[in-house]
């Protein structure tokens, strides 16, 4: 986008170094074919560099020679530019173009403008199935994960097991968490505690559900524990290379009263193997108590989505999906309608556009550029661009289901009501 921007809006060159420079100087021959005078004032974006240091880091070119294809930053570099870093050339600040991009990609929401009769724009309509219905295990598909050495969000490692993401076994959403255990008692928990009124749970009943994939039998199984010593455990996958559903894989225990010793609310995925063991977990849920409201999926605020349909058959978290009715615990939800597109903040970032639709978005990011830069008149005719756009590429936003078993708050939270009997 910031290349359609370039182009749009007077230039654009993406190259990379053929000699070493140094810190007030870029050399690439193939800038020759341009007049001195068309390079001057360009911005010189370094991108990835033998000198990381200056990656990311931009200068104008105050000059340039013809003959070698030297040009002359205004303010010296971090570090000296050497052969093969690669750049851009941009017409203006790309810290400004950045942050026009992204405020066009928030501003491109539907929304009245003149010549329309009804709002137009742009949105996700990808559906959502980050919510399940009571649950109170954060990060439960294990999506959310980080890299050197592979963790997942709001999971703890019992041991020193080494973690992986899957995306070829999971049973729901894009990945599932492989654990390899080269010692007994290693693999992933979660302590639900904070999240649960313990003098209130007490005596009510915990309720955990999982998918668990082995090879081996009776090396994988979930398991709960409120004092870190004393476990109720699941039963123990059968093995075989299947995955293990919600029907087998489930523990069901009475919630003891608080005490004034160390106390937790303790989920975990164990596995048992004195060699290695591979094994992977999904989906794992847990519930206490109806949960009336949610937090929506950020793509949704503040308007909510159209539809919210529920998971029908438990062991199926990829098969039929209806419109709720009945809340039923552990169950997903699938969220669909119009979502705020995803504003990328990395080079690599991606939103959800075509190319038809990026064009609306690069008018749109030239109308906040302009007027970043002071420049009216340019604002407005990118305004009046934008708008035509809107038009033809932009979309109406989708009617939503008859809200009788849910709604969106009407106070400044705006969150996912359930109607609970």
């Amino acid at each position: 986008m910031r290349a359609l921007l370039g182009q749009a809006t007077g230039f654009y060159f993406s190259g990379s170094a053929t000699s070493t420079g140094d810190t007030t100087s870029l050399i690439d021959t193939k800038v020759m074919r341009y007049d001195t005078g068309k390079l001057t004032n360009l911005w010189a974006l370094m991108l990835v560099c033998t000198q990381t240091s200056i990656q990311g880091t931009s200068r104008r070119v105050s000059s340039s020679i013809a003959s070698s294809g030297d040009m002359t930053l205004v303010n010296a570099l971090a570090a000296t530019t050497t052969s093969a870093d690669t750049y851009e050339l941009l017409p203006y600040d790309p810290e400004i173009m950045q942050a026009a991009i992204q405020e066009a990609i928030r501003t491109v929401w539907p929304k009245p403008f003149p010549g329309s009769r009804a709002p137009k724009g742009l949105y996700r309509s990808d559906p959502d199935e980050t919510l399940m219905v009571d649950n109170l295990l954060l990060n439960p598909s294990f999506e959310t994960s980080t890299t050197g050495p592979v963790a997942f969000t709001n999971w703890t490692s019992i041991g020193s097991p080494t973690l992986a993401t899957d995306t070829s076994l999971r049973v729901h959403g894009t990945q599932s968490a492989r654990i390899d255990a080269t010692g007994a008692t290693e693999g992933l928990e979660q302590n639900i505690l904070s999240r649960v009124d313990i003098a209130d749970a007490a005596g009510k009943t915990l309720h955990v559900r999982g998918w668990l994939w082995a090879l081996t039998a009776d090396i994988a199984r979930l398991r709960v524990t409120f004092n870190g010593t004393t476990f109720t455990n699941g039963p123990y996958h059968q093995g075989g290379g299947d995955w293990e559903s919600p029907s087998t894989q489930k523990i069901d225990v009475a919630i003891p009263a608080e005490t004034t010793t160390a106390q937790e609310m303790t989920i975990s995925a164990e596995v048992a193997e004195s060699g290695t063991a591979l094994v992977r977990v999904d989906l794992v849920v847990a519930w206490i108590d109806p949960i009336a409201e949610y937090t929506m999926p950020a793509a949704f605020y503040p308007n909510g989505p159209s539809r919210v349909l529920q998971q029908v058959y438990e062991d199926k978290p990829e098969g039929l999906y209806l419109p709720i009715t009945t809340p039923i615990p552990g169950r997903i939800l699938r969220l669909t309608g119009a979502g705020r597109l995803t504003v990328p903040t990395t080079d690599a970032g991606t939103t959800e556009v075509d190319e038809n639709e990026a064009e609306l978005i690069i008018a749109e990011a030239a109308k906040h550029m302009f007027a970043m830069l002071g420049d009216k008149d340019k604002s407005q005719e990118w305004e009046r661009k934008a708008n035509e756009l809107r038009a033809s590429v932009g979309h109406l936003l989708p009617g939503a289901d008859e809200h009788t078993y849910w709604h969106v708050s009407g106070d400044a939270t705006r969150k996912l009501v359930l109607a609970r009997r």
